[in-house]
């Protein structure tokens, strides 16, 4: 695929962020606050994600090939739904644009710690004064977002 596709594509997952915030903070208010929306949200989600998986016909894993994966590797799940629930309590208190920003900073952080030591299996990028100011230049752009 073309490198300008996944460029694009990360683009729009960008753009799903604070629409998903939003709207999740608002069924909150509908229906009885972040965290039960945040788990609607998931559940459907998840009817979406199983649907299509029903439709682009995929062979689900046997049972024991599930069992045979470290428990670790399913704390994505875990992880997905905090960060679902954080964004949907932060969204009416910090506003989009704040709330993008921490948690664009929070992402390029960990994502310098990750690449620059190859974690989590990801292939190593060692830190460089370049990468380095590029994270010094979105932490000023947090910043200024916060700011004004």
């Amino acid at each position: 695929m073309n490198a300008y596709i996944y460029l694009f594509m990360a683009a729009l997952a960008g753009f799903f962020m604070p629409v998903q915030a939003a709207i999740n903070s608002q069924l909150g208010q509908k229906i009885g606050g972040p965290i039960l929306a945040s788990a609607v949200s998931f559940f459907i989600g998840t009817i979406c994600l199983f649907f299509y998986l029903f439709l682009s016909k995929v062979s689900f894993p046997a049972v024991a090939i599930i069992q045979s994966v470290p428990l670790k590797l399913y704390l994505g799940g875990v992880i997905g739904a905090m960060f679902v629930a954080l964004i949907t309590i932060l969204i009416p208190k910090l506003g989009a644009a704040t709330m993008v920003a921490f948690v664009l900073g929070g992402q390029v952080t960990t994502s310098l710690i990750l690449d620059h030591f190859g974690l989590l299996g990801l292939p190593q990028h060692a830190l460089s004064l370049p990468r380095i100011l590029g994270g010094i230049l979105i932490i000023l752009g947090i910043y200024l977002i916060r700011r004004f």
